[in-house]
């Protein structure tokens, strides 16, 4: 039922940044930033947009995607929804590769 994953280095977080719920209205555009620590974002209730790189997403209820440091990443209100969030943000060392997946 579970696999075995083996891990050479155990990721360590090393700094967190910001941790923080967020409700947004429906038309909510964040235009996007990129920074040098990881961010993982929660959608707690709706739907969000969200822009990871060049790829463009669409996050129900439930699920979260994780940026990596530089990545370009924005959000919006998707389907004319309110959104609520938790957003962290966070430094590490030996962190696997979590990006560009949707959780």
């Amino acid at each position: 039922m579970y696999k075995f994953c083996k891990m050479e280095k155990t990721p360590r977080i090393t700094a967190l940044y910001t941790g923080f719920i967020k409700t947004h209205k429906s038309g909510y555009i964040y235009k996007g930033e990129s920074h040098d620590f990881w961010e993982i974002v929660f959608v707690l209730e709706g739907k969000l947009q969200v822009t990871a790189g060049e790829r463009i997403l669409v996050l129900d209820e439930g699920q979260a995607i994780v940026h990596n440091p530089m990545q370009f990443h924005a959000l919006s209100c998707s389907k004319g929804t309110d959104v609520k969030i938790l957003i962290f943000s966070f430094a590490g060392k030996h962190i696997p590769p979590l990006q560009d997946k949707v959780y």
